[in-house]
């Protein structure tokens, strides 16, 4: 369209102007623009809000679950304590506490529970849920040994069980043993429910995944410590869940039903055999209704001049051992545990030990230097009549228990 030079062409868009040459704004186009700035504080306002909603949401539910865990943390220590006591009213009573105080920790993780669906934070949450499931089940399963045990606490060296009378080293060594003859058909029925608790706690922690942790923090290590307690678990619940068997199987063992005869076999874990260590010496003992008596025992060298070898010796031992092999490649018994199956070995050995007397075994046990420590461990003091008491504790006098 061609534009007209007389008469001027307005344009709709053009802004207003004074008469002295000032733009006057538009009332209109004002209003719009405080209409559309309103908004956006408004919006901004309510991000703010529950950014702080979420923010005070957050320190409170933290504050009120870390309470629980400090309640806890008191707990534990109280039933360390406890336990260190040896007093089983006292571990009775903190084990109660320490329950409650994981059911309320479990409890607390609800306020929590929104958090799990952050990343990074939430892996932790769910952790966490995971141990006080475990711990749960952990006390459960501690109840039902103290309520196995309770009869005999005495024994097991407990105060407040039903006899806390405690006699001399070798009165308790025996009530020790008759301790375990007579708990054991109380303690295989129990043994399935401590393994269904101890499966449970298993499932739990398999969720667990220590990878995810930091190396340390600070100074302090703790991927290794999360993954040394996820280990040290897991051989715990394999030493019950294997145990059973051999509880299943003591009775017998132990002469439940007729003397048993066995042949003990001392090997010197310092001078290294497939078995275990070289046969220093050799014991026969029988066990009637749990109780051991020896019957003979002597230097594995005095067994071995009686025999007559007949078997010829793996080339390895003739080769390197040397001395009586110079002479003659025959096997001797000392040097029959040459397979790593210790069975395969005390097969020949039996067999070969009966040309000079070593007749009807009922079962063959090895120990090494250590069984004796670990036992004495176990049981605590023992006496032995006409030599005094025993004890893992170091003698000044050689700087050894």
């Amino acid at each position: 369209m061609t534009q007209n030079p007389v008469i001027p062409q307005i344009k709709v868009n053009d802004a207003p102007v004074a008469q002295n040459g000032s733009v006057v704004s538009d009332p209109v186009a004002q209003v719009n623009q405080d209409v559309s700035i309103k908004p956006r504080k408004k919006g901004l306002l309510i991000v703010l809000v529950v950014i702080g909603v979420i923010l005070l949401y957050s320190i409170v539910s933290g504050l009120f679950v870390y309470s629980k865990a400090m309640r806890l943390k008191k707990s534990v220590s109280g039933l360390v304590a406890a336990g260190k006591s040896q007093d089983l009213n006292k571990i009775k009573s903190e084990l109660v506490n320490t329950k409650s105080s994981l059911k309320a920790l479990k409890s607390s993780f609800v306020a929590i529970s929104p958090f799990r669906i952050v990343p990074f934070f939430g892996s932790y949450i769910s952790d966490m849920s995971h141990l006080v499931n475990a711990g749960l089940y952990g006390m459960d399963a501690a109840d039902i040994v103290l309520t196995t045990v309770e009869p005999y606490a005495d024994l097991l060296g407990l105060t407040g069980g039903k006899d806390t009378a405690v006699g001399d080293g070798t009165k308790t060594a025996k009530d020790r043993i008759d301790f375990i003859v007579k708990s054991i058909p109380d303690l295989v029925p129990n043994i399935d429910k401590i393994s269904t608790k101890t499966s449970l706690i298993e499932k739990e922690l398999a969720d667990i995944n220590p990878e995810r942790y930091p190396v340390r923090i600070g100074r302090t290590e703790v991927r290794s410590k999360v993954k040394s307690g996820l280990k040290l678990f897991r051989e715990a619940a394999s030493f019950i869940t294997n145990g059973k068997p051999l509880l299943e199987a003591a009775p017998y063992l132990l002469g439940i039903d007729k003397e048993r005869t066995y042949l003990v076999l001392f090997q010197n874990d310092k001078e290294l055999r497939p078995t275990g260590g070289f046969m220093t010496g050799y014991s026969i003992m029988k066990v009637n209704k749990g109780a051991f008596s020896p019957v003979s025992s002597s230097d594995i060298y005095n067994l071995d001049a009686k025999y007559k070898p007949t078997t010829v010796a793996p080339n390895p031992i003739a080769k390197y051992l040397k001395g009586p092999y110079v002479l003659s490649n025959k096997l001797r018994l000392r040097d029959m545990n040459w397979s790593p199956d210790f069975a395969e070995s005390m097969k020949l050995f039996v067999q070969e030990a009966k040309s000079v007397g070593i007749t009807g075994i009922d079962g063959i046990i090895s120990v090494d230097t250590q069984v004796l420590v670990y036992l004495l461990d176990a049981i605590g003091k023992i006496g032995v009549p006409g030599f005094g008491n025993f004890s893992t504790e170091i003698d000044s006098r050689c700087n050894c228990p």
